[in-house]
């Protein structure tokens, strides 16, 4: 169908505004990343799992990822949300030391940790 050329500017000048502002917020956001990044809000939990010898635990999807990535597979976290890695959660299902992280207090569970927001129960 045919459409006005004034539509077609129009309509075009919207979508070079939106993509500009678009542009703008994304090189905001990687300035500060790169001159004030965000702290490793995972590190501590990481560092602390590994420092207490724990090799196979379980939590939410987010934790499981980026702890496991953390510590270079030596902490394998089998997720309780959608299944990451079948391995994981099949030596996790098998294992008496595996430990959970959760954010909640340890409720029929003997508390192994707190670090920062999370709650490292046996």
């Amino acid at each position: 169908p045919w459409r006005p050329l004034a539509m077609r500017v129009a309509g075009g000048a919207v979508c070079a505004l939106l993509a500009a502002a678009s542009l703008v917020d994304h090189v905001v956001v990687l300035q500060r990343a790169r001159f004030a990044p965000p702290p490793p809000r995972f590190v501590p939990l990481a560092e602390r799992l590994e420092a207490g010898g724990v090799r196979l635990a379980r939590g939410g999807y987010w934790r499981s990822y980026v702890v496991t990535f953390l510590t270079e597979e030596r902490v394998k976290v089998a997720s309780t949300e959608l299944q990451r890695i079948l391995e994981y959660q099949q030596l996790v299902e098998r294992s008496n030391d595996a430990v959970t992280i959760q954010e909640t207090p340890c409720e029929g569970q003997r508390q192994w940790d707190v670090v920062g927001p999370w709650h490292v129960c046996q």
